[in-house]
């Protein structure tokens, strides 16, 4: 319901900003406890870094190409999105045991973003504490959505610092500086598709600056993981500009006699904020006296079970429960 001031009046107690793994694992352990949520994302659809780009009949997994689970909370997690058809079980390469998405990646969210009220195409760009409780602004609609007695920034370290920055000292200093210690890395990938498969990927070197040659389930689709370190420092170079030295680098590691064949397409996706080199080292971030939280991969470390366990935290907080 929109009101005569421009703001978008909401139903919800919490908002949550980010639809990825962090975020929605918040969302919904918070809405199972009784909560009405709103969730937010600037992206047209739900999966954050758990990301599939889709052109039928193929696809790429683009983000995490599989997710690992280590501790008893994300095992049961994943068997749940495995019962339900969301998930598959896989043998990684050095044997260890994984989960893939079913059909894809973003899959591996569904079943948990599908009671959700989730406002994807929405950039926040700026909080504001009112009378009544925060208020989102967002940039697409030039509307403030709100008010909420609580809002959790499920983002990146980095993003979450330049929406504080940006929001006039809504949060506490020690937040602002404990999310200045986080520090990000950076990853470019490689989107492929070829008409017929290419035995010659699945021989090539891998290293710091190749890092990963994921052939999807079709066969006809990959996608190639550049370093973080060799990414970083060319992380400002469009997108468009880029795919070609990506092309490059990758022919050049054929062998004398060896070429790639043409891609039926390419493409370069850019993560500027692909996993933490120095986690925050807590589960979340949390201000009970306003109501401000952040939680992310961040906080714990650099995979995808470090992002559900953070965001499981934050819900704790929220209601008051220990971690």
């Amino acid at each position: 319901m929109m009101s005569e001031t421009g703001r978008h009046e909401e139903t919800a107690t919490v908002a949550v900003v980010g639809a990825g793994l962090s975020g929605l694992t918040c969302a919904s352990q918070l809405v199972e406890a009784g909560h009405a949520v709103a969730v937010f994302d600037k992206s047209g659809d739900i999966g954050g870094r758990l990301a599939t780009r889709r052109r039928p009949p193929l696809r790429w997994n683009h983000g995490a190409p599989y997710v690992q689970a280590r501790s008893e909370s994300f095992r049961a997690f994943m068997k749940q999105q495995q019962s339900s058809g969301f998930a598959r079980a896989v043998r990684l390469p050095r044997g260890e045991l994984g989960f893939r998405g079913s059909p894809d990646m973003r899959e591996l969210l569904r079943g948990v973003s599908d009671s959700l009220s989730i406002n994807t195409h929405t950039r926040v760009t700026r909080l504001r504490r009112g009378a009544g409780g925060w208020l989102l602004r967002s940039e697409e609609q030039e509307i403030e959505h709100g008010p909420y007695a609580q809002v959790v920034l499920a983002l990146p370290a980095p993003q979450v610092l330049a929406l504080l920055l940006a929001s006039n000292e809504v949060a506490e200093d020690s937040m602002i500086e404990q999310l200045s210690q986080v520090r990000m890395v950076s990853n470019w990938a490689l989107l492929l598709s070829f008409e017929e498969e290419v035995p010659l990927l699945d021989r090539l070197p891998l290293d710091y600056v190749v890092e990963s040659i994921t052939r999807e389930d079709n066969g006809l689709a990959y996608v190639v993981r550049f370093g973080s370190q060799w990414s970083s420092e060319r992380i400002d170079i469009e997108r468009d500009d880029m795919a070609p030295i990506l092309m490059h680098t990758l022919a050049s590691r054929a062998g004398e006699g060896e070429k790639l064949p043409k891609p039926a397409t390419v493409s370069a996706h850019r993560w500027r904020f692909a996993e933490s080199s120095q986690p925050l080292g807590e589960y979340c971030l949390w201000q009970p006296e306003t109501g401000l939280g952040a939680c992310g991969d961040w906080c714990l470390g650099a995979y995808a079970e470090h992002a559900f366990l953070s965001g499981k935290a934050m819900a704790q907080a929220i209601c008051g429960e220990p971690t």
